[in-house]
């Protein structure tokens, strides 16, 4: 059976990767566990995990390198993290978290404090911001099958910068319809979304529209590099928006195939 597995430790966020994790397995149909790296007390994780109802396992090393080591396992399909680089939505990103996000070839969902709250149980309507490239929307595709078979209601959103406009754009209302059309047709032939075209800042305009459409989790594909001057919508959404990201690795040993091996949605959903 296939795992979504938590990484936990003993920061605040704790309990909301669990819950995500717990959600995320229903979506699923998986197993959820967590995962603690340590030699501290962990009595407050085993309650929090018997609250959750998921096992928890705790392992002695470094937590980065054990935790991406359990995290590569054929049967993790999904791995959770908080983010907690000072406890709160304004400075989330802490160093596991980072070393994480760079190392990681599953999909990560990455939870900032406050962002999965205590009554969630399911998720309602989720955000796929996309730059029309191949990579971003293969990754992303397998998300919309497994959120879209789930009953989520998916808003895909592309940012549009002068390099990505047709020459009709600006020719009224009827063009901007026929835009729409032709992106959905051409990247996600024959899903039920619905897309928004938003120009502007990237991550000013995916806090924005996350805000308008009351999104409960944000869906990014991405290359894993978080060197300078890389991954920054990705960064900035994470800092800014304090909601669930699920990131899907655009550069990774995982292929397309393998991603939507992980992600089927059972035969017996709608």
């Amino acid at each position: 059976m296939a795992t979504v597995l938590a990484a936990v430790d003993a920061s605040p966020v704790a309990p909301e990767v669990m819950r995500a994790a717990v959600v995320f397995a229903g979506l699923l149909q998986a197993s959820p566990t967590a995962l603690h790296v340590g030699t501290g007390t962990v009595a407050g994780l085993e309650v929090a995990a018997s609250s959750a109802g998921l096992r928890l396992d705790v392992l002695d090393g470094d937590p980065a390198d054990v935790i991406a080591r359990a995290m590569a396992g054929a049967e993790v399909a999904l791995g959770v993290i908080g983010a907690t680089g000072a406890g709160s939505c304004e400075r989330p990103m802490g160093r596991i978290a980072t070393a994480l996000m760079s190392s990681v070839q599953r999909p990560l969902v990455v939870v900032p404090v406050g962002s999965f709250p205590p009554g969630r149980r399911s998720l309602r309507r989720a955000l796929l911001p996309l730059d029309g490239g191949p990579e971003s929307t293969a990754a992303v595709e397998p998300a919309t099958e497994l959120l879209g078979g789930a009953g989520v209601d998916l808003v895909v959103l592309h940012v549009i910068d002068v390099s990505s406009v047709p020459v009709f754009w600006d020719h009224g209302s009827h063009s901007a319809g026929a835009w729409r059309g032709e992106f959905l047709a051409e990247h996600l032939r024959g899903r039920r979304l619905r897309l928004e075209l938003r120009r502007g800042d990237p991550g000013q305009v995916i806090a924005a529209a996350a805000a308008a459409e009351n999104a409960e989790l944000v869906v990014m594909g991405w290359s894993r590099d978080l060197s300078p001057g890389h991954a920054l919508t990705v960064q900035h959404t994470i800092e800014r928006l304090c909601l669930p990201v699920l990131l899907f690795p655009v550069h990774s040993a995982l292929s397309p195939a393998a991603y939507r091996e992980h992600w089927r949605v059972p035969a017996d959903r709608g």
